[in-house]
């Protein structure tokens, strides 16, 4: 299978030409992201253009505006609205309509399989990932629109999981009101893997502590996500990249290995739980919002608690942090 190439384009405009530029870019095509930043290069806001309905991806958005307390929250959130809605207004008619509910399971066998590298790719819809599948993956699938039948495919110790719609574009689903589109995902807790996942839109809950996991990729456009590591075994990189909407992420529990996280920009609440025993450092270089600490001692924009620099095992995590609010909580 040949490697997707991808191209990064850079541009810079003020405040008042971003709705203009990005109808401009969407209108080119082929356009899987876009992430706007400060004059100093930081980033605000990323989101990918697999969002298939403008309402679900709109809410997070609303509720970080409605949590704002400066002029350029809200400055910043209109434009994004906007943006949002023009994305809409230019989307096309892709004929996508809603159908009778269909439910789809599919199983990929454990075979010889020592390690395996996962993609899920799901444009908008309610994702739910765990373990406990006595096979690789153990997969339900529940749809009532055409074109959002997932496909799996597995070969060369490469597990992909995504639907079409994924590389149509934003304006797809814009006018359906009532579709459903849910995946549950179960995977094996024994074989080594790593897991990307590509989000749009919806509510996605990740149970993950219990996989054999070594590296975690998320691209997050909007809505709320739940992401369980408590004691996990194995993880040791963490990469996510938070768009807009509510982030809760759990790393308590009894780790093993060092963990190096980065968690970059976005637009509503974060929220760590992190361990009482086990060494923790966190930076944060905040943009355009607060950080409510708990149990951590502050040193500049470095949070540690009592267990740094005493435990066998340290989690380092940074946060590049783009608008609203910040909880770190240790328990």
């Amino acid at each position: 299978m040949s490697e997707e190439k991808i191209r990064t384009e850079e541009y810079h405009v003020s405040g008042d030409e971003v709705v203009h530029k990005v109808k401009q870019i969407v209108h080119e095509g082929n356009i899987r992201r876009i992430i706007i930043k400060t004059e100093g290069g930081k980033p605000l806001l990323e989101f990918p253009l697999t969002i298939g309905v403008v309402g679900a991806a709109l809410l997070p958005m609303w509720a970080a505006l409605g949590a704002a307390a400066t002029r350029k929250i809200y400055l910043l959130a209109g434009l994004l609205v906007a943006a949002f809605l023009l994305f809409a207004a230019t989307g096309c008619d892709s004929g996508a309509r809603v159908g009778d509910l269909l439910t789809k399971s599919e199983t990929v066998e454990l075979g010889g399989a020592e390690s395996v590298s996962v993609e899920i790719e799901m444009g908008a819809g309610e994702l739910d990932v765990s373990g406990g599948a006595s096979e690789l993956l153990e997969a339900t699938f529940t749809y009532n629109v055409d074109e959002l039948e997932p496909e799996v495919t597995y070969s060369d110790g490469k597990l992909m999981v995504q639907h079409d719609d994924v590389k149509e574009g934003i304006g797809t689903f814009f006018d359906l009101d009532d579709y459903r589109n849910e995946w549950d995902l179960r995977f094996n807790e024994n074989v080594p893997m790593e897991i990307s996942i590509d989000m749009g839109a919806g509510r996605t809950d990740l149970k993950l502590g219990s996989l054999a996991l070594t590296r975690l990729d998320i691209n997050a456009g909007a809505g709320d996500v739940d992401l369980d590591l408590s004691g996990s075994q194995s993880l040791i990189q963490l990469d996510y990249d938070m768009g807009a909407g509510r982030f809760t992420l759990d790393l308590t529990g009894n780790w093993q290995d060092d963990l190096d996280a980065a968690i970059r920009g976005g637009v509503g609440e974060l929220t760590l739980r992190l361990p009482r025993d086990v060494g923790v450092r966190v930076e944060v270089d905040t943009g355009i919002g607060s950080v409510d600490a708990s149990g951590l001692t502050k040193d500049g924009d470095t949070y540690t608690n009592d267990a740094y620099g005493e435990s066998d095992v340290t989690l380092n995590i940074e946060i590049d942090a783009g608008v609203g609010k910040i909880n770190l909580d240790v328990e």
